[in-house]
């Protein structure tokens, strides 16, 4: 049996300020602040010089 992996993801400011595009919305982000990685494509600008951490997890449940 063949089963699709579960992912999940976030993001962490770690300095500056960034923005998570999803489609037509967007979530802004400044040091200190975490938001999910959406599960659909999606880009990340970064509005002035920033730091980042990505965390990503996959199979999460087995």
């Amino acid at each position: 049996m063949t089963t699709t992996p579960r992912r999940a993801g976030s993001l962490h400011v770690l300095s500056g300020r960034v923005r998570i595009i999803d489609g037509e919305r967007a979530v802004g982000l400044g040091a200190g602040q975490t938001a999910p990685i959406p599960q659909r494509r999606h880009s990340l600008e970064a509005e002035e010089e920033s730091v980042v951490i990505l965390t990503s997890v996959v199979n999460i449940g087995d």
